[in-house]
């Protein structure tokens, strides 16, 4: 067993984790948390998606985050 991490481009990492957990309970990372930099940080524009559950509850979670990039 292993787990892998999916680095996805959301244009705000941080409001989109909000947005992401409010409406389906679904944990992210803010890219931001993860670089450094209060004005050009490289991670602003991303979340770090953990792959680390099932396949079947991973493809749930990952359709659910497909919807809200639509």
């Amino acid at each position: 067993e292993a787990g892998f991490f999916l680095w996805l481009k959301v244009k705000d990492g941080e409001n989109f984790t909000k947005l992401l957990y409010s409406k389906y309970a679904i944990k992210v990372m803010p890219g931001k948390y993860l670089a450094y930099g209060k004005n050009n940080n490289p991670g602003k524009e991303y979340v770090r998606i953990a792959l680390v559950h099932t396949e079947k509850k991973n493809n749930n979670s990952l359709n659910k985050i497909a919807e809200l990039l639509i």
